[in-house]
């Protein structure tokens, strides 16, 4: 019965999406492309399933991609009609138009080709061109070709959390996933955040698999994954790399000399491929790599991305980190403002709307998220998503500007999620294992 009732909510709202595209919101070949996204994502919940998640998976699949699909309409509708078509995405997709022509006719564009801009700017153009190779979509077709991967990166955020934490944590983390509304939204564009995010997930997919047995072949995976990611922004795969390093160091030591063994050859290899990422960080932001390992380092740093950050109608003051007494207000500002009083506009508006509903989730769960807070040796997953989020709040607490800061939120959001999920409720009877790295833990979390 519960299957039948998921699954007629997905019909019922590919359903509505479906009449909505054909009543003429989008050109109909715009709707041949969400249903087919709508009717691989179902197939693909089905093939995924485990006797855990059967009966709801495909289903929450399949709403999720149709709210991911209306999300990227909205911020389509947004960008045109609100901000007149300034805006990153729309020149993205104009490049790729140009650069896709150029594969199509077997060149291979350079990054020059790709036209100004940074590294990482020119890198999302000549990605968009390749995408768009085959097929030349409208500016909105572009946004759900972005919006796709985004959602892979969503599908397998969850795939880590189904091999790292116990069943019971499933499907509140999925339905929170899924539906959470910046992750509907801002990652939903042609743009930076969508490739991120959807490169992330195959990093965190591979993470959640080395922490498992801490086989090396994880290593190509996450490797390659954060190479793409390091192209477009290196401190976000900084960050990557540091949280799993950190995964590896901090959590319980598994059982058995292979995969001890394995964990000190991947935890060397880990710290060792922190310096030459941290050595383009330091590049990247103007940080003398042969100075002193001091705080007072990182001020010129913070300062000028002060400067450059605290400008236009969302700029704010304070709220930077540089010590543990500005812990408080970096958290407030970069997880959960604009607060409602805040808000300027519309969008501004419903951005804080969200920020409190975060901050009331989690002060609801945060007795239990305490008590549990032993969870995390047990479960090196958590402690890389604890990692990432501890990271990414640090990081850009230094940005002044509200608007920037809820753009890219959606790249800590399903870290938080996560925490939230995983240590915010009671395990079922029988899920509390006495170590998270014993032999059978795969077989125990993965019955199927």
């Amino acid at each position: 019965m519960r299957q039948q009732i998921v699954l007629g909510i997905g019909a019922g709202l590919t359903a509505l999406v479906a009449f909505v595209l054909a009543a003429g919101a989008v050109p109909l070949h715009l709707v041949v492309l969400a249903v087919a996204g709508l009717s691989v994502t179902y197939l693909v919940g089905r093939a995924m399933a485990t006797d855990f998640d059967r009966s709801w998976l495909p289903g929450l699949l399949v709403a999720g991609l149709a709210a991911k699909l209306v999300g990227a309409w909205v911020r389509y509708f947004v960008l045109i009609e609100v901000y007149g078509g300034v805006g990153d995405a729309l020149g993205y997709h104009s490049r790729g138009l140009r650069l896709a022509e150029m594969f199509r006719a077997f060149t291979v564009p350079t990054f020059e080709d790709a036209g100004f801009g940074s590294t990482g700017t020119r890198f999302v153009s000549w990605f968009t061109g390749l995408v768009y190779t085959p097929y030349q979509p409208e500016p909105l077709g572009g946004f759900w070709l972005f919006s796709l991967i985004a959602f892979a990166g969503t599908v397998l955020f969850y795939a880590a959390v189904r091999r790292s934490l116990p069943p019971s944590t499933w499907r509140r983390f999925l339905i929170m996933l899924m539906f959470w509304p910046t992750l509907l939204y801002w990652p939903s564009s042609v743009g930076k955040e969508a490739l991120i995010l959807g490169f992330g997930g195959v990093v965190t997919y591979g993470a959640a698999r080395l922490f498992e047995r801490y086989r090396l072949s994880w290593l190509l995976v996450i490797g390659a994954a954060m190479a793409v990611i390091g192209i477009i922004r290196v401190h976000v795969a900084g960050l990557f790399a540091g949280a799993i390093v950190v995964g590896m160091l901090v959590s319980a030591a598994p059982r058995g000399a292979g995969p001890k063994s394995r964990r000190l050859l991947l935890m060397a290899a880990g710290f060792a491929a922190l310096i030459p990422l941290a050595a383009l960080v330091s590049r990247e932001f103007g940080i003398d790599p042969s100075g002193p390992l001091d705080p007072s380092a990182l001020e010129p740093v913070l300062s000028e991305v002060a400067r450059t950050t605290g400008q236009g109608g969302s700029a704010v003051q304070g709220g930077v980190i540089r010590s543990i007494a500005d812990v408080p207000a970096g958290v407030l500002k970069v997880l959960f403002r604009p607060l409602p009083y805040e808000a300027s506009n519309i969008q501004m508006l419903a951005a804080s709307v969200e920020g409190v509903a975060l901050l009331l989730l989690i002060l609801s769960r945060t007795p239990w998220m305490i008590g549990n807070l032993r969870r995390l040796r047990r479960f090196p997953y958590l402690i890389f998503a604890a990692t990432f989020s501890a990271g990414f709040v640090v990081a850009w607490s230094a940005i002044l500007n509200l608007g920037i800061i809820a753009r890219q939120r959606a790249l800590v959001i399903p870290f938080v999620l996560t925490l939230v999920a995983g240590l915010g409720w009671p395990l079922a009877a029988g899920e509390e294992p006495a170590s998270a790295a014993e032999p059978d833990r795969d077989a125990a979390l993965n019955p199927t």
